[in-house]
């Protein structure tokens, strides 16, 4: 059980003043009655039920892993093409000038 008195006396003793500690001691008593209250408001999952959902999260991680996998070789050979265009676009703008500087002299 949660000593509200003790725990407003203690807070005070540590310097707060009275609405301070007032007000702290509020919050930790609906805190401690939500926290008590959890096992009778909601089911909780038994092992069997937490096993498989760490079977699901398990398949969930490694189809993620599959996907990302996926993309990255897909943007590596994206960049690679867009390397090799570039590269080609000014191989081309190179040679095209060599020529015209030759053809003007």
């Amino acid at each position: 059980m949660f000593d509200t008195l003790k725990f407003n006396e203690e807070l005070k003793k540590s310097g707060f003043i009275e609405k301070q500690a007032k007000g702290l001691t509020s919050c930790f008593t609906l805190l401690f009655k939500q926290i008590q209250n959890i096992g009778e408001d909601q089911e909780l999952p038994s092992k069997q039920d937490l096993k498989i959902l760490e079977k699901e999260i398990d398949l969930k991680i490694e189809k993620t892993r599959s996907d990302l996998s996926i993309k990255i070789e897909q943007s590596r050979n994206s960049l690679l093409h867009w390397i090799i265009g570039t590269i080609s676009g000014q191989t081309i703008i190179i040679i095209g000038s060599f020529f015209a500087i030759i053809k003007l002299n």
